[in-house]
């Protein structure tokens, strides 16, 4: 059985703690996306699975979504609190 979990995005980030990019000091979404091209990508890739989020952008709606995505991707998080397995996350953009 799959749950799911609504939040916010600022409740998101209070509960699993996106790191910042290192790498690029000027990475979009405030510091958190990780591109999905070269180092950046590299580094994401060496994580575990399930500290990696996906910023999707499909028919103008940002969200978030748990896992490695290709698919409407614009980039990539890393939290410091993996997410639950057999969970599906909501993650509401408040604009």
């Amino acid at each position: 059985m799959t749950d799911t979990i609504t939040m916010s995005f600022d409740e998101w980030v209070e509960e699993f703690k996106p790191v910042q990019n290192h790498i690029d000091k000027n990475a979009s979404i405030d510091g958190l996306m990780f591109e999905t091209y070269g180092k950046e990508l590299e580094f994401v890739r060496a994580q575990d699975i399930n500290r990696i989020w996906t910023f999707i952008e499909s028919d103008g709606d940002f969200c978030v979504s748990e896992g490695m995505h290709i698919v409407n991707r614009l980039g990539y998080a890393i939290t410091e609190k993996p997410y639950a397995e057999n969970t599906f996350y909501v993650i509401e953009n408040e604009d």
